[in-house]
């Protein structure tokens, strides 16, 4: 935990290669001790980071480790925003079917729970112009 933590400064800081270090670190560490929830949030930091770096396969790939942990150990609301963490990854790379596929994930899974960010993420939605299967 006080290796996220660490890293967490290190993002805020702007240093993102010591934070992706320290974040890599941690998820070792809560692989090591089976801890499933510190496991996905490790990962979606993880994906955050390679974001910022705009490496978005990278940022996708651990964002989708992240959502099928997070479905595992039945956290609707992690569930919802990795699904919306992956529909705006997928349409920052011009994915626009595979983005709106997870936004509306997303909404459904968030509306499950009463979220107060469905609304947000219904306009986001509603700015995308792919076909809404």
């Amino acid at each position: 935990n006080d290796l996220g933590n660490i890293g967490v400064l290190q993002l805020k800081l702007g240093n993102l290669p010591a934070a992706l270090e320290n974040h890599m670190s941690a998820l070792s560490y809560a692989r090591k001790i089976k801890f499933s929830l510190a496991i996905g949030t490790q990962l979606m930091n993880i994906a955050k980071i390679y974001g910022l770096l705009l490496k978005m396969k990278l940022s996708i790939k651990y964002a989708s480790e992240a959502l099928e942990v997070f479905q595992k150990i039945g956290d609707k609301e992690k569930e919802g925003h990795t699904l919306k963490f992956l529909g705006m990854a997928h349409l920052a790379i011009k994915n626009e079917e595979e983005g709106a596929y997870y936004l509306k994930n997303a909404i459904s899974v968030l509306e499950s729970i009463d979220s107060p960010d469905v609304e947000d993420l219904r306009v986001k939605f509603s700015q995308i112009r792919p076909i809404q299967k």
